[in-house]
């Protein structure tokens, strides 16, 4: 007897890999988020107090680099406190490759 027939067995296993692509998907994103902090961070030194305020992932659209299309934008509003211990507010801007696996740049500017 048969318990499952072949379609049953098919719609299964593209639920499967459904659901483990969409894990995948979560665990790039938290891994490049964390890559972000750390570039930012490697960016602006050695400082204290340093926190995150916001964050926002974006595909960008248009990129001036014709090598990458729809590169990953984050963005990371960031505050610390300088060797003066006054407190800086800025805002980081890292770009990932298209397939995210690399950081193409990493801009920090004043919010």
């Amino acid at each position: 007897m048969k318990l499952f027939n072949n379609t049953t067995l098919k719609y299964i296993f593209i639920l499967i890999t459904a659901l483990s692509a969409c894990e995948t998907n979560r665990f790039d994103s938290d891994k490049r988020q964390i890559a972000a902090k750390d570039e930012v961070r490697n960016k602006i030194g050695r400082v204290s107090n340093f926190d995150i305020v916001s964050f926002k992932e974006d595909t960008l659209r248009s990129f001036t680099d014709t090598n990458f299309i729809h590169p990953i934008q984050y963005t990371l509003d960031f505050i610390y406190k300088d060797s003066n211990n006054t407190l800086q507010r800025k805002k980081g801007l890292v770009i990932f490759t298209p397939k995210a696996n690399q950081i193409i740049s990493c801009i920090i500017t004043d919010q």
